[in-house]
């Protein structure tokens, strides 16, 4: 799979070099203390 500018990925959604898609998100301040997670 090629990774071309003609790609259509949902927001917040990006491929890897090796054609894995992955979606990242920030969490919010508040649950960050809870979760201990910067990303989702």
């Amino acid at each position: 799979m090629s990774k071309t500018s003609q790609d259509k990925l949902p927001k917040y959604v990006f491929r890897t070099a090796f054609g894995v898609f992955r979606f990242k998100r920030n969490v919010p301040k508040d649950i960050r203390e809870v979760s201990g997670k910067v990303f989702f």
